[in-house]
């Protein structure tokens, strides 16, 4: 008979992630959640910002995680302390509403890039190619700059934009177009062109050099072969709701918009959520891995920014700027610094404390 869980016991061994070093065997409340179970390490000398229970982050009592992931508390449950990085909050005031970000540069609705006037209104997207540092930009003027080269073709607003290693740019219009271009020396020609979405080209990503995201108004994530923008498989409506953005880690496409939704798709099946998670009150304006820790930090109107590991139902931190509706947020892998900025003209970024 199963009993209830403020009846239960768990048996756990904690182990340390970094060090490798491991507890004795433990009995332990069921109705323990990650506070107590925090309060039970620091006794024991070890530390951990949370805890990985099978496989997946602890973000209910013990027992109910077991249930719920199929645990058996019959056995020892091994316990991995894992460290959040602690991130410094800092901001820098702009000219003007941020709206695109890649790197440490800035767009804004100014026009201007880095406070240089690159464009006849608002910045709406931009990118960086991985090696060289390539920059281009795009905006609601139907333009997109390269390394100072202009590129025209589009017909209204550039909403997504990026790279696929350092000799191809993809560009996505608010019409639903989508534009390949191919660098020639210095400069990029027009490749070719294909409508492909019923709606704004929201975000743009390269999976691999040899398959390209997108995702649209139109409800709809897609995967092109980037050489000749060929569809190679679309997924169905993913409900009623504009999809803003998107970015991809691995096999991985994270997909999200205007429900506050952060959507995880599998692009080897048959790109339908493999998990979501409801981390927003508002829409979400941005999504963005960290390569080097595969975290997910998502960015939105309603003023915040989530850090979410993918082991984890919900968000692991959330930083709130109450006084901001964020429109753009990039990570820098490098050094694990995030970026993120909006309407309130304030670039915010979140870094490693000197004591991480």
């Amino acid at each position: 008979m199963l009993l209830p869980e403020s009846e239960q016991e768990v048996r756990i061994r904690f182990t340390e992630e970094e060090s490798g070093s491991s507890s004795e065997v433990l009995a332990v409340p069921g109705t323990l959640e990650a506070a107590g179970l925090g309060e039970v390490a620091s006794h024991l000398g070890l530390s951990g910002s949370f805890f990985l229970v099978g496989g997946h982050v602890l973000q209910t009592s013990l027992a109910m995680h077991a249930s719920v992931f199929g645990l058996s508390t019959e056995d020892v449950i091994p316990v991995s302390l894992l460290t959040f990085p602690a991130l410094r909050e800092e901001q820098d005031t702009c000219q003007d509403w941020i709206g695109a970000l890649a790197g440490q540069s800035v767009g804004l609705y100014d026009g201007t890039v880095d406070g240089v006037p690159t464009h006849e209104g608002p910045v709406k997207a931009m990118a960086l190619s991985s090696r060289e540092g390539l920059r281009a930009s795009g905006g609601q003027d139907a333009l997109v700059k390269v390394q100072g080269k202009t590129l025209k073709g589009h017909g209204t607003s550039i909403d997504s934009l990026t790279f696929s290693g350092e000799d191809r740019l993809f560009s996505g219009d608010f019409n639903g177009m989508l534009f390949a271009w191919r660098r020639l020396q210095e400069d990029f020609e027009l490749a070719t062109t294909h409508s492909a979405h019923a709606g704004c080209v929201s975000g743009l990503a390269a999976l691999n050099e040899e398959t390209l995201v997108s995702s649209s108004w139109d409800h709809t994530v897609k995967l092109w072969d980037p050489s000749r923008l060929d569809l190679r498989r679309g997924s169905p409506k993913l409900g009623t709701v504009q999809l803003d953005v998107c970015a991809v880690l691995d096999r991985l496409v994270a997909a999200a918009g205007h429900d506050g939704l952060v959507r995880l798709l599998d692009s080897r099946g048959k790109l339908v959520p493999v998990s979501f998670a409801k981390t927003h009150s508002d829409s979400v304006s941005a999504v963005d891995f960290d390569f080097k820790t595969s975290l997910l930090y998502s960015a939105s109107h309603d003023g915040t920014v989530n850090a979410w590991d993918l082991r984890a139902v919900k968000p692991l931190h959330t930083y709130r700027f109450s006084d901001d509706s964020l429109l753009a947020l990039t990570c820098d892998s490098e050094d694990g610094t995030v970026y993120a900025g909006g309407k309130a003209g304030k670039l915010r970024k979140l870094s490693l404390s000197s004591s991480s």
